[in-house]
């Protein structure tokens, strides 16, 4: 007589043999999540429940489309959210910008986001966030953030992961940081200018390890907190209080990590430490 696994269980074994829940593997998903459904009456609710568990909104036509979803209960619980260069040339840029933070402002605001746990946003601008938001993982790639805010991030107070690349400059938001924060990304060039008026080496490394001095004590906080931290930036660019951060999370027995590819994937970055 064969052995029948409890259906918990078996549901259980699905989702762990499914890809990971990033954009590159999400094609890959969506078609065993349609196979798989057709498997089984008891898989169905399953699969098909993945299938609307990450979200990737392009344009306002898809942003609309989201609306609609939510109006019908989709169990959603990633969010991404990019401004795709090919708007540029159908929208005046303030135009669709204005409507991207209107739009998805409000849809976040929706009572069904309240459990949202990932929040991808790429080339786009963003208001605030809701303060009774519980995101787990938030990832902000070319984002145009108010840098007068330094406490945009303060009210995630479920926040384990950050990555911010080409959105804020760290030293502007790391006293602000989520207190549960444990891993941390980010991008860091050309955010200080380098000082280049010293005469000689001596003069300009002296320069550069004071400019990584002031912020010592910032940096030396934040890193006790962190389990690891990855710069997505050459060695050539780094910024004088990027080397001290990394001496402080060392410190701290943490990870530092400098990864400078070009291809660097925020999400898979992301889903490696449990997103």
């Amino acid at each position: 007589m064969p052995v029948t696994l409890p259906l918990e269980l078996q549901h259980r074994i699905l989702e762990l043999a499914l890809p990971p829940l990033i954009l590159s593997r999400l094609d890959e998903r969506a078609q065993l999540c349609k196979t798989l459904s057709l498997v089984h009456r008891t898989w169905t609710r399953v699969a098909q429940r993945e299938l609307h568990e990450h979200v990737s909104c392009a344009n306002e036509a898809s942003i609309l489309e989201l609306t609609a979803g939510v109006k019908g209960r989709w169990p959603i619980k990633r969010l991404r959210l990019e401004y795709l260069p090919a708007c540029r040339n159908r929208f005046k840029r303030l135009y669709l910008f204005n409507t991207i933070i209107r739009d998805a402002a409000s849809i976040i605001d929706e009572p069904t986001f309240r459990n949202l746990t990932y929040l991808y946003v790429r080339d786009t601008g963003f208001g605030s966030l809701p303060a009774d938001l519980r995101l787990q993982t938030l990832l902000l790639c070319c984002v145009g953030l108010d840098f007068h805010d330094k406490t945009f991030f303060a009210g995630l107070s479920a926040l384990r992961i950050l990555g911010l690349i080409a959105t804020v400059p760290l030293p502007h938001v790391a006293d602000n940081l989520p207190p549960l924060l444990r891993h941390l990304a980010y991008y860091d060039v050309d955010w200080e200018e380098s000082d280049d008026g010293a005469d000689d080496d001596e003069a300009r490394l002296a320069a550069f390890r004071a400019a990584g001095e002031k912020h010592r004590p910032t940096m030396a906080k934040l890193a006790q907190r962190l389990d690891s931290c990855t710069t997505n930036t050459d060695s050539g660019e780094r910024r004088p209080w990027s080397y001290v951060l990394e001496e402080e999370v060392v410190r701290a027995s943490g990870r530092f990590t400098v990864n400078n590819e070009d291809d660097f994937d925020l999400e898979e970055w992301a889903w490696s430490l449990g997103a």
